[in-house]
């Protein structure tokens, strides 16, 4: 009972994003997008693209996302990424050696909600879906073993069971 309860809350969030993803409703995010012109050509590391976002997103009086960073290198350009929940930066080198794109997103809730659903929105959340699994799986498990053990609805368990496996696996198999 208790276990049920605390996952209830969450398990909800999750079937009410998945239901919403299903019918492509994700959420809308809020873009923003500025040319950077530097004093010399950008040094191809993470402190320095960190540092540019930085003073950009104060300049501009933005907040300052708290996820993780990351630079990639894509072909000839390179895009510098730093992303919370709610807050998202990107910084994309240009065929100008001093001028960079910066695009700030600002996600909706609903959007939000989207990323915690896929699990892309920080390690807490990558741990919640695998905490609920282990909670679903007890609860259900339990609620067979006692369905099975009670003689009044052994049979009914029995046949429900066989119905719902069978119904899966005709509509897997078509």
């Amino acid at each position: 009972m208790f276990l049920a309860a605390l996952t209830l809350p969450i398990l909800l969030m999750y079937f009410v994003s998945g239901m919403l993803y299903t019918f492509d409703i994700k959420g809308h995010i809020e873009k923003q997008k500025f040319n950077v012109v530097l004093d010399a050509p950008a040094r191809l590391n993470l402190d320095f693209f960190a540092d540019v976002a930085k003073k950009n997103l104060i300049a501009h009086a933005l907040p300052i996302p708290d996820g993780d960073m990351t630079l990639r290198k894509k072909k000839s350009s390179y895009t510098f990424r730093w992303g919370g929940l709610q807050y998202a930066v990107s910084i994309k080198t240009t065929k100008t050696p001093n001028v960079l794109t910066m695009t700030v997103r600002e996600r909706s809730l609903l959007t939000q909600m989207m990323r915690i659903h896929r699990a892309d929105a920080g390690a807490i959340f990558k741990a919640i879906p695998l905490i609920l699994l282990i909670g679903m799986l007890f609860i259900l498990l339990s609620g067979i073993y006692m369905g099975l053990n009670i003689p009044k609805f052994r049979n009914v368990m029995l046949y429900t069971m066989g119905f719902s496996t069978v119904m899966f696996l005709l509509v897997f198999v078509l």
